[in-house]
Order: structure tokens, then C-alpha cells, then sequence
């Protein structure tokens, strides 16, 4: 064993510049089809969080040349609430190159990161050895985090990126001393990126100590210092242009104007003097520790932390410190987001800022066990199997698990915005003038205004705590001429703001479902006309329903549609939507139905066979009023195939007295069962009498066209 251990050593010290070649040769290709593999499927736009959707917002006004946008589009009230470095690279090189903004990502990002990868592998070469440098390098290039487990502009990788960059200067600058200012820029384009690239800081400062050494000459060194400037000059440009946005405000709409700093400047040092106030167990430790096993695989993370135990130990030692900016990465940022209080970032985006760093001592851990299986001994060459699994499980079936990664492509929340979008744009709704609410999320403002940039001035958003939401009133909805909502299914903003500004049109309007856009079941975002609740002159209709009620009932679908009740005092064919107690009307002896309710969306419902009517328009006909002492604010009528989430569905305000609700809807094509819905709006658990439901096999007009014309004098739609 030992002669061929020296016959392999021998080989590879005579072909050690081939082997090389090879090796940077093969870490290109394969950076680059780790980050262009899913342009080559097709995966174009494919991103997997808000975050992304709000850094493209922001672009697409910087390349419009928009840097204050008004306060309708909330979130997105403040171009620079964030240090700007992405929107301003994306929209720059859009209006530069003239190339659609959807498409510069997946060419800045693969830039960007494929040059960061080629200097994490001369920085770990350097600090460590090529073995350890082309394992770890080989790893990040497939690990699904750096290389896009979604074709967006996330934040991490431009700071990492640009942080690696920085460090790597840095490490070269012991034999190039000019090179010190030009790792000082990358570290502040590292902060100009996102303000989690001041987490670099300490470990650029500390790196450089331990590598120069620790001197009053030293720290004084004007290229050093420069080296600092240059990052201290981006945050102040940063902070001259947060200056330029809207008044920062907190989480509650309550605008920061107390003490000396400006409140977006305050805002960063309450998050700097929070992370040494409350208990250490109420921070986000368990989340984020959990969060980088779950996106290294658990071998590469326990190897990590023996890889870290293994070089620290090295370094004391031996007090050489080539080491140190790895070990500092890795320790200053894991401590530093660990001991922030949790947030749901902690387990998905913040675990990449210290992967890399967990690569390399992984590998290094590898490494240092085959070199001491490899030194000689005979009791150390009983090692050898264990080595080869270690080298098995730390890097071959992560290198698997990565590249086989699934791209989770555009999240099916995301997708229902879009699809709003294009069915906003294509049927032209907003082309004559009219305009849309909905909840703030920069995906539907992107998607919006990348079909029409004149949008800007139609759409308004609310939620996230940015606005009170007791400015959304009937008479804004009115002033602003708003006639579409478009409402969330899923996908709260933390504050209920879609309950509160739903509840609100429910109690004004009639919203008339247009359209409702679904990637997953149950996942879905609804389009509604908003409309006056006396949409038509309903008197002659009434009156011709209640003279010919027999007529009626005959043609209607709907079973017992006049709500008769039995001997036993059950409504037949009728069964309860909800916790509701169903009741004969106490003034009718033998028909209609009170409602006692106890929940939201409670009242009746009923299945009809329509297997022979796929694909054609219906007519739901209900008269109803609120009653008894908690009389419902509003009522929803819905058609829905059975099983499925309504087609087509109607809510209106229940004004006082008797209130008839119509609505039309197309029956799908392969419909079996026809599920109609009467029923309590959406967070109303009041009362509700019901007269009669004619479910009718025609359109509305044809409805109003049937009757006499001296009935129908004056009745327009």
C-alpha cells in the first residue's frame, strides 16, 4: 500500500500543473451549468420569493427614472429603503442594453456568482490547498442556494459573492499591498448590495489582523485605511439616498421622527443594540442551525463543525493564521444571525450567507483525514476505509443531492399574480381608465406594470403595516374610481389587512367574481368588479317572479327553490352550509328559511345534476334580507363545481329589507354536479332569511327579454 501511495504522489507532483488546468477547466463548466442549466429548461423568470419580486419593482422605477413612487403602491413606498446596488445594476443594464428587465437576472447572477466561484477557489487555495479548494468550490457551484434554487436576484449571492471577492483581495494583498483598496470596494459592494453585508466587516477587519498582524503600524496603514473608507463611503451614499424616499415608518404606519438620527438610520441601530438586549433562548439559534443542516445535508454539516474544530485547533498550534478568514466567516456570521431574534428568513436565506464557509471545512475535514491515512503507518493505512466513506458521504452524495436538486420554479402564490396580470392586460379592464386594489404584493405591481407602465397611476396597494387602513373608506374607493379588487385566498401580510379592507367592501359594494387564478388547490387569488349594490331596477323583476312563482319554479334547476318546508319541519333537499340552525321565516307559515348562524360563509346549499348542460350560462335568482337580532352584514352566492372552489360567485351588501342577488356564471364544460351556494359573507356569523333560489338555464337578458313589456318598462342592466 505504501508503494503505491508513493508511486500516486510521485504522478501527480510531475503532472501537477496538467491536473490543475484540468481542475479550474472542470470547476468552470461546471459553475457555469450549475447556474445556466435552468435558463436551458426553460425556466425563465422562475422566482421563488417576495423578496425578489420587490428588488424587480425597484429596478423597474430606477430604469424608469421613478425614485419616489407614490404611496398607493405600498410596499414599495421607498426605492432606497435597502441599500440599492441590485435594482440599480438590474435596471441599469436593462435601460443600457436595452434587454427586457425579466431577463437581465439570468445573466447578471450566473456572472456575478461564476466570478465569486473562481475566487473562493483561489482564496481557499491559498488559505488552505487545492484539494480542499476544488471539493469546496465544487460543492457550492451545485449547491441549490448559490447556484438558484430559483432563476431570481436574491440578495445573498451578490453580498457573498462580492464579500468572497473582498476577502480574496484581500488574502492577495500580502504580496500586492495596491490590492487593498480594490478588496475595500467589493466589501462595499457588498454592503450597497443589502445590509447584511455589514456582517463582512468584522470578519474583513479581523482577517486582515490575523494575517498582517496586530500593530499600531498596521492599523494606521494608509492603504488599510483607505480599504475602510471606501465601504464608509457607500453607506453614506446609501443613507443620502434613503434620505431621498418617504419618512421611514415602523411596522404599525407610525412614522420614526424622535431622537437625534434620521429614522432610517435609527432603525439600523436598534437592530444593532437589540442583538445584545433579551435572552439568549429567545433567539433564532435552533432555526438557523437547523436551516444550514437542512440546506448543506446533514453529513456536510456535522462534517463543518469537525472541519472548524479540526483547523481552529490547527491554527493555535501552529500559529500560523493563512486560515483565519474562512474560520472568521464562518464563526462571526453564525453567531451574528443566530443571535438575531427568529424571523422565517433564518431557515431559508440566511443559512446561505455561511454554507460556503461550512463547505470548506467540510472538505478540509476530508482532506486532513486522507493525508494522515496516506502518511505512512502502518496503523494509519487500517484508516482507509473509513477515509473513503468519509470522502463517499461528505462529498459524493451531496454532490448528488445537489445536482439533482429540484427547481421549485415559480411559486404557485406568485403564479396566481401573474395570471392576474396577463388577464388584467388582455381583456384591457384598466384601458378605460378604471382602477384595481389589492394587497400590496410587489409581484402583482411587477407583473402589472411590466404590461403597461401607465398602470402606475390605476393600481393601489395596502397591507404590511406601511398604511392605516382606515383610509381605505367607500368614499376612497369612489374618489379613486376603483372597480376591481383583486383578493388573496392565501397570503396574509401579518396584519389581517385583507380582512379589514374585504370586510369593508362586503358592507358597500357588490363584488362580482370575474375570474379566479389558481396554482394549487386551495392556493388561489380572486378578481372582482366592484359595483353598486342596486346594479339594475329590480322592482319589475320581483314583481314578475312572485306573480309567476309557479312558472318559475318549473323552469328553475333548483329543487323546492321557493324553500317550502315538510310535515317533519325539514327543508328538503336543502342542506346546511356551516354551524347554522335552519328554521321556517316566522312570519311565512310554509316557506323560506331562517338562518341562525355561528360561523362565516354559513347558510344552505344544494347539488343539482347538470351533466347535460356543460358549457352553458346560468342564472342564480335569490331574494333575502338580514335577520332577526344579529342580522348578517352581507351574503355571497356562489356556483361551484362539487368539490372545487366556486366558479363563479356574487357578494353583496344586505341593505335593509328584502334584497335580490342575481348572478350569472358559465358551467364548466365536464360539470356533473352543480354545487349553489347561499350564504353569510366572509367573516360574518349574522342571521340570514332566505325567500326563494331559482337556479335558471339561461342568461340574465334572456331572463328580462321573457318578460311582458309593460312589466319590464325601464329595467336596464
Amino acid at each position: 500500500m505504501r508503494r503505491w501511495a508513493n508511486i500516486a504522489q510521485q504522478w501527480v507532483k510531475e503532472h501537477s500543473l496538467l491536473l490543475y488546468a484540468i481542475l479550474l477547466l472542470s470547476l468552470l463548466a461546471l459553475a457555469l451549468w450549475s447556474r445556466y442549466r435552468y435558463i436551458l429548461g426553460d425556466y425563465t423568470f422562475t422566482f421563488g420569493s417576495g423578496d425578489a419580486h420587490l428588488i424587480m419593482v425597484k429596478a423597474l422605477f430606477l430604469r424608469e427614472g421613478i425614485v419616489q413612487p407614490s404611496p398607493e403602491l405600498v410596499p414599495v413606498t421607498e426605492v432606497f429603503d435597502q441599500p440599492p446596488l441590485i435594482p440599480m445594476m438590474l435596471g441599469g443594464i436593462s435601460l443600457l442594453a436595452s434587454i427586457p428587465l425579466e431577463t437581465v437576472p439570468l445573466v447578471v447572477v450566473p456572472i456575478v456568482t461564476g466570478i465569486a466561484l473562481l475566487a473562493f477557489f483561489d482564496l481557499v487555495r491559498r488559505t488552505f490547498d487545492v484539494a480542499t479548494a476544488t471539493i469546496s468550490t465544487g460543492l457550492l457551484a451545485l449547491l441549490p442556494r448559490f447556484s438558484f434554487d430559483s432563476t431570481e436576484p436574491e440578495k445573498m449571492p451578490f453580498v457573498v459573492s462580492f464579500a468572497v471577492i473582498a476577502l480574496w483581495l484581500l488574502v492577495l494583498s500580502r504580496e500586492r499591498r495596491w490590492l487593498l483598496p480594490f478588496a475595500g470596494l467589493f466589501l462595499g459592494l457588498a454592503i450597497f448590495s443589502h445590509t447584511t453585508g455589514y456582517f463582512f466587516v468584522p470578519v474583513f477587519v479581523l482577517a486582515y489582523f490575523s494575517i498582517r498582524g496586530v500593530s499600531l503600524r498596521t492599523a494606521f496603514e494608509p492603504l488599510f485605511l483607505s480599504s475602510l473608507m471606501i465601504p464608509g463611503m457607500f453607506v453614506a451614499v446609501y443613507f443620502m439616498l434613503a434620505n431621498l424616499g418617504a419618512p421611514t415608518v415602523t411596522t404599525t404606519g407610525e412614522v420614526v421622527t424622535t431622537g437625534l438620527l434620521p429614522g432610517f438610520v435609527q432603525l439600523y441601530v436598534d437592530v444593532l443594540t437589540n442583538m445584545a438586549t433579551g435572552g439568549i433562548t429567545e433567539r433564532a439559534w435552533n432555526l438557523y442551525f437547523e436551516g444550514i443542516r437542512h440546506q448543506l445535508t446533514t453529513p456536510v454539516y456535522v462534517a463543518g463543525i469537525a472541519g472548524l474544530i479540526l483547523a481552529a485547533a490547527i491554527t493555535i498550534r501552529t500559529r500560523r493564521f493563512q486560515m483565519m478568514p474562512v474560520l472568521l466567516w464562518m464563526v462571526i456570521l453564525t453567531l451574528g444571525f443566530a443571535m438575531q431574534y427568529p424571523a422565517s428568513s433564518h431557515g431559508s436565506r440566511y443559512p446561505g450567507y455561511v454554507t460556503p464557509a461550512f463547505l470548506v471545512m467540510a472538505a478540509f475535514l476530508v482532506v486532513s483525514a486522507f493525508r494522515w491515512v496516506l502518511s505512512g503507518h502502518r496503523l494509519k493505512l487500517l484508516a482507509a476505509p473509513a477515509a473513503i466513506a468519509l470522502l463517499i458521504t461528505v462529498v459524493g452524495l451531496p454532490m448528488f443531492t445537489y445536482a439533482t436538486a429540484s427547481n421549485p420554479g415559480l411559486r404557485e402564490l406568485y403564479g396566481g399574480h401573474r395570471d392576474l396580470a396577463d388577464f388584467v392586460a388582455s381583456e384591457g379592464i384598466l384601458d378605460d381608465g378604471s382602477h384595481i386594489l389589492y394587497l400590496g404584493w410587489p409581484s402583482i405591481t411587477l407583473y402589472l406594470l411590466e404590461h403597461n407602465i401607465d398602470y402606475i397611476d390605476q393600481i393601489h396597494g395596502f397591507g404590511f403595516g406601511l398604511r392605516d387602513l382606515d383610509e381605505f373608506t367607500p368614499e376612497f374607493i369612489t374618489a379613486n374610481n376603483i372597480r376591481y379588487y383583486a383578493d388573496n385566498h392565501i397570503g396574509n401580510d401579518g396584519f389581517d389587512s385583507s380582512d379589514v379592507v374585504m370586510a369593508m367592501l362586503l358592507e358597500n359594494f357588490t363584488l362580482t367574481q370575474l375570474s379566479k387564478f389558481e396554482r394549487r388547490s386551495g392556493n388561489f387569488i380572486t378578481l372582482f368588479a366592484i359595483g353598486n349594490p342596486a346594479q339594475f331596477d329590480e322592482g319589475p323583476l320581483r314583481a314578475h317572479l312572485s306573480q309567476l312563482n309557479a312558472e318559475a319554479r318549473a323552469f328553475s334547476l333548483t329543487a323546492n327553490p321557493s324553500l317550502i318546508w315538510q310535515g317533519d319541519n325539514s327543508l328538503a333537499s336543502w342542506a346546511p352550509n356551516g354551524l347554522v340552525a335552519l328554521e321556517p321565516q316566522p312570519e311565512a307559515s310554509n316557506s323560506g328559511v331562517l338562518v341562525i348562524n355561528d360561523s362565516q360563509f354559513g347558510g344552505i346549499r344544494q347539488l343539482i345534476d347538470v351533466s347535460s348542460l356543460g358549457g352553458r350560462t346560468v342564472t342564480a335568482i335569490v331574494s333575502l334580507r338580514g335577520a332577526g337580532e344579529e342580522p348578517a352584514r352581507s351574503a355571497v352566492l356562489s356556483l361551484s363545481q362539487e368539490g372545487s372552489a366556486p366558479f363563479s360567485q356574487i357578494f353583496v351588501p344586505l341593505n335593509p329589507g328584502d334584497n335580490l342577488v342575481i348572478l350569472e356564471g358559465q358551467l364548466p364544460a365536464d360539470i356533473e354536479l352543480l354545487r349553489i351556494t347561499v350564504a353569510t359573507g366572509r367573516n360574518d356569523a349574522g342571521d340570514l332569511a332566505i325567500q326563494h333560489v331559482y337556479l335558471i338555464p339561461e342568461t340574465l337578458n334572456k331572463i328580462i327579454q321573457a318578460l311582458e313589456p309593460q312589466t319590464v318598462a325601464g329595467a336596464s342592466q
